[in-house]
């Protein structure tokens, strides 16, 4: 994630800040936006990420020198992908995480649950060289509009070390429309109305019977 690349002439390049794949979920999986689901305690009455485990929804953050010593062949194979280029360390910057475009609605919170990134630009610290972890909660009102929400990052070197910054990232997320109240009592009226016609019509052939 994160990644950018040149186009154009060696001694006058383009830089290119993204690509297609640089989403959560990643686009070529075609898996659908994570799902935002209800939450509780202080994030009650709003719907929020969560790690349900499964694919992308463990939206933590961490330097690639965390998977260094994974076992799981996959983290592996992450670590050391492209020549081993991505383990280069960070010591000395300090990451800032960078909000660029976010949709009405959504919102991001720390672990604590603090309201963060505000406004387009602002700069959340992470912390510092490769010693740093960082899990976000996206979240909307548990009345918001169904369909996808999005939002945009990038991220800077806080220090004085000059490291480059990222190129920009996007999480997809995914409200889903919750049945009204009435259609689910309906709904369970005509279910039981189904059974007691099933069981008075195996009551009326046993007495015909």
């Amino acid at each position: 994630m994160g990644t950018y690349s040149y186009l154009g002439a060696v001694d006058s390049p383009s830089i290119n800040s993204t690509s297609a794949n640089n989403r959560i979920p990643e686009t070529y999986t075609g898996i659908p936006p994570l799902k935002l689901l209800p939450g509780t305690g202080i994030y009650s009455g709003r719907l929020i990420s969560s790690d349900t485990h499964e694919e992308y929804s463990n939206l933590n953050i961490q330097s690639i020198t965390s998977l260094a010593g994974a076992l799981e062949e996959d983290d592996q194979y992450l670590f050391n992908s492209s020549g081993g280029r991505w383990q280069s360390p960070l010591t000395g910057a300090t990451i800032g995480l960078q909000l660029l475009e976010i949709s009405s609605g959504l919102n991001i919170a720390n672990e604590a649950g603090e309201n963060i990134l505000n406004s387009l630009g602002d700069i959340y610290t992470l912390g510092g060289g490769d010693d740093f972890s960082f899990t976000p909660t996206f979240w909307t009102q548990k009345t918001a509009t169904p369909g996808t929400y999005s939002a945009t990052f990038k991220l800077v070197d806080l220090s004085s070390n000059n490291y480059l910054e990222s190129g920009t990232f996007s999480f997809d997320f995914r409200v889903e429309k919750v049945p009204e109240p009435s259609t689910t009592i309906a709904l369970g009226f005509a279910g039981l109305l189904a059974l007691s016609i099933s069981h008075l019509k195996k009551r009326t052939v046993k007495t015909l019977n």
